[in-house]
């Protein structure tokens, strides 16, 4: 099975493609795949969130300073969703 997550990261910038269906038996035991196919929809969408940055991280009681900004832009299909994550400066950790 192909890698269904990608993720491109150039200096601070981190761009995350994903694509999910309904079938998916890797993803199945995580929580957000089934927010994902809850219900049948369609459609393009549009969310933005603020996250943690990487500035000052290991001072939890600053982290409401340096939040950024999280950008998703998707499409809903009946049976399969794709969308892509852009954040700028977050901090990420290696799983």
């Amino acid at each position: 099975m192909k890698k269904m997550v990608k993720r491109f990261k150039y200096k601070d910038l981190v761009i995350s493609l994903y694509f999910r269906h309904r079938w998916d038996t890797k993803a199945k035991d995580r929580y957000t795949f089934d927010g994902v196919f809850r219900e049948y929809s369609l459609g393009i969408w549009f969310r933005k969130n603020k996250m943690v940055g990487e500035y000052n991280f290991k001072t939890p009681t600053e982290w409401h300073k340096h939040l950024i900004g999280y950008y998703q832009f998707g499409i809903n299909l009946l049976f399969c969703a794709t969308w892509i994550s852009i954040s700028k400066g977050a901090k990420t950790f290696k799983m």
